[in-house]
Parts: C-alpha cells; structure tokens; sequence
C-alpha cells in the first residue's frame, strides 16, 4: 500500500510540474501570438483599419495572452487563448469593449 501511496503522489507532482511549466510557456512570449491577434483585429466591423503595428496593450497569464489595439473605429480588445487551456494551438477573437453604464 505504502508504494501505490508514493506512485501516485509522483504521479501527481509530476502533472503538477507539468502545468506549471505549460502556464510558464503561455506567459513567456506574448509576441509569438502577435501577428495571429493583429490578423484578428479588424473583424469586428468591415470599416476597420489598423492605426499602428505594434498593439498599444499586451498583457498575458497563464491561461492567455490580451492585446489593445488602436484602430480607425476605436479601441479593439483580442483576446488569445490555447485549444485545451494549457495544450494546443493558439486561436483568437477580437471585440469592441463596451462603455460602462450607470
């Protein structure tokens, strides 16, 4: 009993290694996902244009990276994540941000 009790907590320190690592890897580089956001911009209105290359914002955690771009009709959140939280490959979405209301 004591030797599945000492497996399966190696087990679990291993997963535990693992995912820390993958979140490590999500936060490491945002720019890697840089031309995937900056292709995903502009598709919340037909009239959009990119004003600058570079994204005025870039912020990351384990679980995503976020960019702010300035564009011809205002500010656009993209919001970059993986398939599988910590695996796979990196697909993003673009939105308006709301104004706040009272």
């Amino acid at each position: 009993m004591d030797k599945v009790k000492g497996l399966f907590g190696y087990v679990v320190l291993g997963v535990c290694v693992l995912l820390a690592y993958q979140g490590y890897q999500n936060t490491a580089d945002p720019e890697a996902t840089e031309e995937l956001a900056k292709s995903v911009a502009c598709d919340v209105d037909s009239r959009c244009l990119l004003s600058a290359e570079r994204p005025r914002e870039i912020r990351s955690d384990v679980l995503g990276r976020y960019y702010v771009w300035k564009t011809s009709v205002g500010r656009v959140e993209v919001t970059c994540r993986r398939e599988l939280w910590f695996f796979g490959a990196w697909a993003c979405s673009a939105a308006k941000p709301q104004a706040p209301t009272l």
